[in-house]
C-alpha cells in the first residue's frame, strides 16, 4: 500500500479544520502547507489570519506535518512543535541557520524532512542527509500553489538520491496523481504528498483509496 499524505494550503484556520475533518474519515496524517508571501509569493494561514496556537484545538491523535515554505523556517519551528506538529519540512534555499535547525530537531523531537527546488543542486540535500529523517523532492517547478504541471526532472532526481542512499525515505510533493504516481514509484520514491488529486475529487476518500493501491505499470 502506498504511503499517501493529503496536503492542504489553508487560507484560514476554518479551511484547515474542514480539510482535516475530511481526511479524518480515511487517514491519520496530513501535511499543512505554510507559505509566508516572502519565500514564495502566496500566503496561507497563519500568515493570512489567526495564529499557530489555533492548532491546539485540533485532535492530538492526528499526525500533522508542516511544510514550511517560509523565510528562516528555524524561527517558525518552535511554535508549530509546541502546538502538536510532529513532522517538519524545511526548504534548503530558505534556511538561514542550519545548526539551529539541527539543535531544534534534537531538543524538540520532531521528524525533519529537507526539500529543495528542482533548479537547485542535489548536493544541498545530500550534504545534510545524516542530520535529517527524510527528503522531499518536488514534482513541480513552482512551489506554494496546488495544481501545477508535473516536472519530469523529479524522476531523475529520485533515482540519483536512491542510488546513493538506498534506505533513505524519499517523499514527493506536487502533481502527485493517478497518472504520475506509477512513475514516481518506479523511480524509487516511497512517500507521496497529494493535494488537489484528493481534495478536488468528487469523493476524496475514494480518490485516496485508489492512490494507495496504484502499482507500477
Amino acid at each position: 500500500m502506498n504511503h499517501i499524505i493529503p496536503a492542504i494550503i489553508p487560507e484560514s484556520f476554518q479551511m484547515l479544520e474542514a480539510a482535516l475533518s475530511t481526511v479524518r474519515g480515511f487517514g491519520r496524517e496530513a501535511q499543512i502547507d505554510v507559505v509566508d508571501g516572502a519565500f514564495v509569493p502566496a500566503r496561507s494561514w497563519p500568515f493570512t489570519e489567526g495564529d499557530v496556537s489555533d492548532l491546539a484545538r485540533l485532535s492530538p491523535a492526528f499526525i500533522l506535518e508542516a511544510d514550511l515554505m517560509v523565510e528562516a523556517p528555524e524561527d517558525a519551528i518552535p511554535g508549530f512543535s509546541r502546538f502538536g506538529v510532529r513532522k517538519m519540512v524545511v526548504h534548503a534555499e530558505s534556511v538561514r541557520d542550519w545548526d539551529r535547525i539541527r539543535e531544534q530537531r534534537a531538543k524538540l523531537g520532531f521528524s525533519l524532512g529537507l526539500s529543495i527546488l528542482n533548479d537547485s543542486p542535489l548536493s544541498l540535500l545530500l550534504d545534510r542527509v545524516s542530520h535529517i529523517d527524510y527528503v522531499q523532492l518536488m514534482g513541480i517547478k513552482t512551489i506554494g500553489v496546488q495544481g501545477e504541471p508535473f516536472d519530469e526532472r523529479v524522476l531523475e532526481r529520485i533515482c540519483a538520491v536512491r542510488a546513493q542512499h538506498p534506505d533513505l525515505m524519499i517523499s514527493v510533493d506536487g502533481s502527485v496523481n493517478e497518472t504520475t504516481l506509477p512513475k514516481l514509484i518506479e523511480a524509487g520514491a516511497d512517500r507521496f504528498v497529494v493535494g488537489s488529486a484528493i481534495f478536488d475529487a468528487p469523493n476524496p476518500a475514494e480518490a485516496y483509496g485508489r492512490l494507495t493501491r496504484i502499482e507500477v505499470l
